[in-house]
């Protein structure tokens, strides 16, 4: 399958996670799988405050099954993935958040895959919320957002689907392909979350570089979760929050699929000038004003409910975004566009 070891690791990046974690241990306890399929589960403390450690340590239930706590100090999601990593022993990997909580056969189906699929580095399925409390009548157009729903409408090869790729919640990988990625010099141009913080876009970057690289990405629709939703995230604040940071991460996935589009010797002089920070960041702050002129009053007063509001906290995040990149725009694209992990464009 890999030079890995065979196996699947579950890794779960957890920043003061005492109070979700202990019902996604139970469902990761409940797996049906066949017992000649070795498998772990490694919980990455991102630096938590709360007893974190006490309930992964304390709550496990499934004592034939490996379970360990391996501390990551510096807060971040994508610090905490890497810590994952790196302390993971088996060659497919299957990332779950503390409040994702995986159906019975999730460990069976993620290994048979990847057996399978040789060609495969990533592989996504579908979430079903469970919330805390009742969802307001806004949250249903925006559910995406939060990861609920049918990421794509067929299950299979959708390595060159069009719109979203695969989420990071209950995003399964093969070791080996983020190994070759990662000899190759790739690294995050987007923050991921840090604590409190909702930044995002991450998950998108990684599955650009595979799809680069050469590698496929699959939906699996019967690989399938719950995401748990608290109060606190069913709040209008929280909504506007999450619209900003997926808004501030638009700039770098843009700078992706620019910098993957062609090969730097076909970029033409007026194509040089259309992808230039300052067209792009004036493009978005006309789109700004767009949004602004045509709702100023709900826009100002961030009215509850009103789609309006989040299109211009997602599109003040955008823009924001890009005053982050003066300088540095020009130099993600041609970064991304001559990566050694960019086998399309090398091979043009």
């Amino acid at each position: 399958m890999s030079n890995a070891k065979y196996g699947v690791s579950v890794i779960i990046c957890c920043h003061n996670s005492g109070g979700r974690l202990l019902k996604t241990l139970l469902h990761l306890a409940a797996q049906e799988v066949d017992e000649s399929i070795p498998w772990e589960v490694v919980i990455i403390d991102n630096a938590s405050t709360d007893d974190t450690q006490v309930v992964a340590m304390g709550q496990w239930s499934r004592p034939s099954v490996e379970l360990r706590v391996i501390s990551e100090p510096q807060v971040g999601l994508s610090h905490a993935r890497a810590r994952g990593i790196d302390s993971s022993q088996f060659a497919c990997l299957s990332f779950i958040d503390d409040d994702n909580w995986i159906c019975p056969q999730w460990i069976q189906r993620v290994h048979d895959h990847f057996i399978g699929n040789p060609a495969s580095a990533l592989l996504g399925g579908p979430s079903s919320p469970a919330f805390e409390v009742a969802p307001p009548d806004w949250f249903s157009p925006i559910s995406a957002f939060y990861a609920i729903g049918n990421q794509h409408e067929r299950g299979g090869d959708i390595t060159n689907s069009m719109g979203t790729l695969l989420w990071g919640a209950g995003l399964s990988v093969r070791k080996d392909a983020l190994k070759q990625l990662w000899e190759d010099g790739f690294f995050f141009s987007c923050s991921g979350r840090k604590g409190t913080r909702l930044t995002a876009g991450e998950d998108s970057e990684l599955c650009f570089a595979l799809r680069a690289y050469g590698w496929q990405l699959h939906y699996d629709s019967g690989l399938e979760l719950r995401h748990f939703i608290p109060k606190g995230r069913m709040s209008w604040s929280y909504a506007r929050r999450l619209l900003r940071g997926i808004g501030r991460a638009a700039p770098v996935l843009n700078a992706y699929q620019l910098g993957l589009g062609r090969g730097e010797k076909g970029i033409s002089l007026g194509s040089r000038v259309r992808e230039s920070w300052v067209v792009q960041s004036a493009r978005s702050l006309r789109n700004l004003i767009r949004v602004f002129r045509s709702f100023p009053v709900t826009c100002v007063k961030g009215t509850e409910g009103c789609n309006s509001v989040l299109q211009f906290d997602r599109a003040i995040g955008e823009f924001v975004g890009y005053m982050s990149l003066a300088g540095r725009h020009r130099g993600v694209i041609r970064r991304i566009r001559n990566a050694a992990w960019n086998k399309k464009n090398r091979s043009s």
